[in-house]
C-alpha cells in the first residue's frame, strides 16, 4: 500500500451524534455542501473545499484503516478517534 494515496472529503464534528446525523443526511442524498455547512466544525482543507489527500503510511493507523478500506465514493462510519496525524 505504500505509495498509495486517497483524496477524501471530510467533516469534523464536535459530537458523535452530529457525525451520525451528517452521515445519514449524505446517505439520504443531501448535498455535500449543505451537510458540511450545517455540521462541519473545523478546518475546511487547503483549498477550502473539505478535501484532503492522504498518503498511506502518513496518518494514524485507525484513520488509514478506515480510509483505505473504503471503495470509491463510500462513506466511513463516524469515529471519535478517526484523526489524522503527521509522520
Amino acid at each position: 500500500m505504500l505509495g498509495t494515496e486517497r483524496m477524501c472529503r471530510f467533516l469534523i464534528c464536535k459530537f458523535h451524534d452530529d457525525a451520525e446525523a451528517a452521515r445519514r443526511a449524505l446517505l439520504a442524498g443531501d448535498l455535500w455542501e449543505d451537510v458540511a455547512e450545517e455540521y462541519h466544525e473545523g478546518f475546511r482543507g487547503a483549498k477550502d473545499d473539505y478535501r484532503q489527500s492522504f498518503g498511506y503510511g502518513k496518518a494514524e493507523d485507525s484513520f488509514e484503516e478506515a480510509i483505505f478500506a473504503l471503495e470509491s465514493e463510500r462513506s466511513a462510519s463516524p469515529s471519535p478517534r478517526l484523526t489524522a496525524g503527521s509522520s
